[in-house]
């Protein structure tokens, strides 16, 4: 080996950190950015894992979605009004705090919640008769 490779072979690995934009108008804004504990957590995480980790996440996300709209009955309850807030805010909030992305997570969030859609839908038309999701005149 000559002097670049062994320079090339020493040199660390390529950070997957997103550094975030630093305004340099202002004298008080940090000139370097320092990952934090979890997002050293979160990155140190291999790319399979991740995977397997976002895809459990959404799910679970997307059942207790689709679980509170079923306990919710007909309307609009509570519980399905915060699983709706947790799976609109808490991939975003995720996604900021941890700079990685959660793409395949909520592709398995929307599709469980669709899934559990159909099912509430269908289980709704089977036990309490058709006739309520047609629209009444008065």
């Amino acid at each position: 080996m000559d002097n670049e490779e062994k320079k090339l072979a020493e040199q660390p690995p390529e950070q997957k950190y997103a550094a975030p934009e630093i305004d340099d108008d202002d004298d008080d804004a940090p000139t370097e950015w320092v990952p934090s504990r979890f997002e050293k957590r979160i990155h140190a995480i291999p790319d399979a894992k991740w995977d397997l980790y976002q895809i459990l996440g959404g799910a679970a996300i997307g059942l207790f979605t689709v679980f509170a709209l079923f306990l919710g009955g007909t309307g609009v309850s509570a519980p399905f009004l915060v699983a709706v807030v947790l799976a609109l805010l808490l991939p975003n909030w995720l996604e900021d705090r941890g700079r990685r992305k959660l793409t395949k997570g909520r592709y398995a969030m929307i599709a469980v919640i669709a899934v559990g859609i159909v099912a509430v839908f269908l289980y709704t038309g089977f036990t309490q008769g058709w006739d309520i999701f047609r629209k009444t005149q008065s």
